[in-house]
């Protein structure tokens, strides 16, 4: 029987620092515009989760199908190794990652197919990822807002039954692009509807002052910002992220200078 109590680590330390990492029967929201690097955080998590185990990810993957999932794995795979010193193989990556346990789903596309087929999972410490939101359908619910609020409220009730966490990823409104402060705050959920926060037991956002100001002095720096934690602290986490690599510690990109 799984335990509550436990946690899932994404691998990235000052955001486990701060959230105690992922707990069992969560349901975790994490909001950015597009480029902000949220398939990229999922990818990392699951990468990372290779190094232990005793977790495991399940990926539903709306936004890009299984084929090109296992590439960028694998792509992420190989310099991870480069950086790490060994030798890299983009083979032996792409090895690594189908002789895994993640499991990658890019078939289901509504919420009762994800349910039916999170149901399956045995896998103790497992973590399931949604990608994303607003690509997923509810049956015949047209409006997006009552979809969006059926959809999570049925996530959290997977992450209940499974006794494990459900990240979810969502794109943000538009309207961020027209204001002067680019950074996401709750309003910008503008297609989930406020009654559905509450079953939300962690909001995360993905910003990069790079995506927006070429003359940045760190290019690199991507900021999560923990804005909604019902068992922890909120706050900033300043993390390293680029095509090449995914999502990394900074204070391990700075020892190494």
């Amino acid at each position: 029987m799984r335990d509550y109590n436990e946690t899932f680590n994404t691998g990235l330390k000052e955001l486990d620092d701060l959230t105690g990492g992922f707990q069992n029967g969560q349901l975790i929201l994490v909001g950015g515009r597009p480029a902000m690097g949220k398939s990229s955080l999922a990818y990392s998590i699951m990468l990372n989760s290779l190094d232990d185990p005793d977790r495991n990810c399940a990926l539903f993957s709306l936004d890009s199908p299984a084929n090109l999932v296992i590439k960028r794995l694998a792509e992420l795979k190989e310099e991870q190794d480069i950086q790490d010193g060994s030798s890299p193989s983009l083979s032996q990556a792409f090895m690594d990652i189908s002789l895994s346990s993640l499991f990658i789903d890019s078939d289901s596309n509504d919420i009762d197919e994800i349910i039916k087929r999170g149901m399956r999972i045995k896998h103790s410490g497992t973590l399931i990822i949604v990608d994303y939101l607003q690509l997923i359908s509810a049956g015949n619910i047209r409006d997006e807002k009552e979809k969006n609020s059926e959809v999570l409220i049925r996530l959290k009730q997977l992450a209940d039954e499974m006794c494990c966490p459900v990240l979810v990823l969502s794109q943000l409104s538009r309207d961020i692009e027209n204001r002067r402060n680019h950074r996401p705050e709750l309003k910008d959920f503008a297609d989930i509807p406020c009654e559905a926060f509450s079953y939300i037991d962690q909001i995360m956002f993905l910003y990069r002052e790079s995506y927006y100001n070429d003359e940045t002095e760190f290019p690199d720096e991507t900021e999560i910002e923990v804005v909604k934690h019902s068992k922890n602290k909120t706050g900033v986490v300043l993390t390293g992220f680029n095509g090449r690599t995914g999502f990394y510690d900074l204070e391990e990109d700075m020892e190494d200078e």
